[in-house]
């Protein structure tokens, strides 16, 4: 989750420090991205759309992590009842201030 700058890694007195030394060592494979969808507002609930980068599945919108977590990865979500979307790795929190609706 992009949480590890608040973990002392000297610190090993607390539960889960050698889960999180482990990761350390081998690194994370999965993390928690945002993605910014193309196309109009979509008036539904995310119920696990998937998700695919270079036509290999990635996540899932509602799992909350994705194996490709580069900023400005391309992706295509599939959405029941909508189609595919054009979506990419967005920078987070992605909080649209004047929450206009995005182009096409």
């Amino acid at each position: 989750m992009g949480l590890e700058r608040l973990v002392d890694p000297n610190r090993t007195d607390y539960i889960g420090a050698d889960a999180l030394a482990r990761i350390r060592a081998v690194g994370v494979s999965r993390r928690l991205v945002g993605i910014e969808i193309a196309g109009r507002p979509i008036e539904m609930n995310a119920t696990k759309w998937r998700v695919h980068s270079d036509e290999e599945p990635v996540g899932h919108v509602t799992s909350a992590v994705a194996a490709r977590a580069t900023i400005g990865t391309k992706l295509l979500v599939e959405i029941p009842g909508v189609g595919e979307r054009k979506a990419r790795v967005a920078e987070l929190p992605f909080i649209d201030q004047q929450k206009s609706i995005p182009k096409s």
